[in-house]
């Protein structure tokens, strides 16, 4: 019987923001963790400090940056960052949470063709796992990144349909700093799920 090898990817939503006029951020830059944030990433830090970790990936954008540096703390690794963990591209960009609450955060509808499909979010989690499964096979890999990526790749592993009602039926939305973990063995679009708040 072949050995079934295991890489698992750990997705970890990075900490909270400094956000005092409470707007989708998005990809506008300049937004940087609060106290709460750094505590968060540190609980994280704590969590995998004993693990033998391979690689550590970040999203471009700041917030994302500082998480994955405070939970790279005590692991001799160069922290690596890729456009693929990036916040997802939308219209709605520093608009007011309310009016997102208003519309029931349904953001992928009916928006213009250059801003991302749940479709597109999906393609950049599938790509991002098919990179960590050719360079770290059966190694733990950790990924920062952001709330609608994790939200995705959970909707991927349990074989959910990518529709707004599927996305909302998920509870909770990944919190800041909870970690998403999948586990890949011989058939890649059935990885194992698990998840994980440490604080």
């Amino acid at each position: 019987m072949k050995h079934e090898l295991k890489t698992t990817i750990h997705f970890i939503r990075h900490g909270e923001v400094y956000n005092p006029n409470d707007v989708l951020y998005g990809r506008i830059p300049r937004f940087r963790l609060n106290d709460v944030g750094r505590q968060q990433s540190r609980s994280v830090a704590e969590y995998f400090q004993n693990q033998s970790i391979a690689a550590i990936f970040h999203s471009p954008m700041l917030r994302a940056r500082q998480t994955a540096r405070i939970i790279g703390t005590g692991h001799d690794l160069k922290l690596q960052e890729t456009s693929l963990l990036n916040e997802i591209h939308t219209p709605y960009e520093g608009r007011p949470h309310s009016e997102l609450r208003a519309m029931d955060w349904d953001i992928y509808e009916d928006i213009p063709s250059e801003y991302e499909q749940p479709e597109d979010v999906l393609q950049r989690v599938r790509k991002f796992c098919e990179r960590v499964l050719r360079t770290y096979a059966s190694r733990e890999v950790l990924a920062v990144t952001h709330g609608d990526l994790v939200l995705h790749a959970q909707m991927w592993a349990r074989g959910m349909e990518l529709t707004h009602k599927n996305r909302m039926s998920i509870q909770p939305y990944p919190p800041q700093c909870s970690i998403t973990t999948l586990v890949f063995g011989n058939d890649f679009d059935k990885p194992k799920f698990s998840f994980h708040v440490p604080y």
